[in-house]
């Protein structure tokens, strides 16, 4: 996602990317997965000492036509300060961040497959934590409710239009802690911002997608100032961002899949004295057997941030350890495959044109095999751990017996 600049509200396919837009967890999501990522951002023009928070984020999605499902928990704001605080003068660090924890559900209409539409509830946490050198750490957390909205709808030859809107949410401070080192930190509320985009996308065939998109964030409040200097105001106003990226698969092999993003995205001011900043991002991923690796990186003007994901394509472990039944695929491209033409092979059930409607497992039915199947592959494996213990055990015995009929 974040190589393709974050231009992904119209073609999202991938478990990280749904949770910028529901919707696509019922139309362009095409397996499930569990991906794990975090990132260490660092911006020099609103923090001057250089700190670097971590971000991380959990994500599990999964299609089950004609709707899709999304869990998430994510870390996806924070800023830091390290250094001397002014009322005291000792040094030390804050930082203040949003978690979310976010459920939502995605659903296509079944005649055409023209319009998917996605909700999600989420529930937003702030923290508001001061480490001094010399004492005790002081945290305080606060949450409240939000909700995401998303559409997605499909034109001719797999054009794609999305749209989302993410809710502001308020989450207030403490009326009575408070520290010598930073008088009133805890006081004010944190205001996350709502956001809202608007996007187009083309996937041709599972070997290329690319996307636009106008995102806009909204004020974080009338009176919100950055950590690292109270004097300088932050988020005032709604701030367009526009975005664009695009994604090329350069190897599709039985065991093995790689692909390459690249994008970027112009950043407007959105406080006092900050710049307008173009930004490059560029990302990879590698899929060896289940397993998901990747790993991007975006950079502008006094600002760096790089991303590493691991995760597990979930349906296909399932597959490979015999737990469901195996799901028919297309043909691998091998290395470098074309792809400046349209084919369906591969894609989400709602992108494809002609769907064969081959009788497939009954879902219910495989769930509720599923623990029995478990249990036969541990039995399987300890069995074949047994075995193996027993027969080095006797070959063991047979070397070191005295031969029957050993020559003198």
């Amino acid at each position: 996602m974040l190589g393709l600049a974050g231009s992904v509200t119209a073609i999202a396919d991938l478990p990280n990317s749904v949770l910028e837009n529901p919707a696509a967890a019922a139309m362009t999501l095409s397996q499930g997965g569990l991906l794990y990522s975090s990132q260490s951002p660092q911006d020099l023009a609103l923090s001057p000492s250089g700190a670097r928070p971590s971000l991380s984020q959990w994500t599990a999605a999964a299609p089950a036509y004609p709707f899709g499902f999304l869990a998430a928990y994510h870390a996806p704001w924070a800023e830091r300060f390290e250094g001397s605080f002014p009322a005291s003068g000792n040094s030390g660090v804050l930082e203040t961040r949003t978690r979310e924890l976010e459920f939502g559900v995605g659903w296509v209409e079944k005649h055409r497959h023209r319009v998917s539409l996605g909700l999600s509830a989420r529930l937003v946490f702030g923290d508001r934590t001061v480490i001094p050198a010399q004492s005790q750490d002081l945290t305080y957390t606060s949450s409240a409710w939000a909700f995401s909205v998303g559409l997605q709808a499909q034109l001719k030859n797999r054009w794609l239009l999305g749209a989302k809107f993410r809710s502001a949410a308020v989450l207030p401070g403490s009326p009575t802690l408070s520290t010598i080192d930073l008088p009133g930190f805890f006081t004010p509320a944190i205001h996350v911002p709502a956001t809202v985009s608007i996007g187009g996308g083309w996937i041709p065939n599972r070997f290329f997608r690319a996307a636009a998109e106008l995102a806009f964030l909204g004020p974080t409040g009338a009176d919100t100032r950055a950590l690292s200097d109270s004097s300088r105001r932050v988020g005032q106003s709604w701030s367009p961002q526009p975005r664009l990226g695009s994604e090329y698969q350069f190897a599709d092999l039985s065991e093995f899949r790689a692909s390459l993003a690249v994008g970027g995205y112009l950043e407007m001011p959105r406080g006092d004295g900050l710049p307008l900043r173009p930004h490059v991002t560029a990302g990879f991923e590698f899929r060896p057997w289940v397993l998901v690796f990747a790993a991007g990186i975006d950079v502008a003007s006094q600002y760096q941030n790089t991303v590493i994901s691991t995760g597990v394509d979930v349906g296909l472990l399932f597959e490979k350890l015999a737990l469901v039944p195996r799901t028919p695929r297309p043909p691998r491209g091998g290395w470098l495959p074309k792809f400046n033409f349209l084919s369906d092979e591969g894609l989400a059930r709602p992108l494809v044109k002609e769907w064969k409607d081959v009788k497939g497992p009954d879902l219910i039915e495989v769930g509720k095999s599923l623990p029995g199947k478990i249990e036969e592959r541990v039995d399987h494996v300890v069995d074949s751990i047994e075995n193996a213990i027993d027969n080095a055990e006797r070959a063991r015995k047979a070397r070191s017996a005295p031969g029957k009929n050993r020559r003198r």
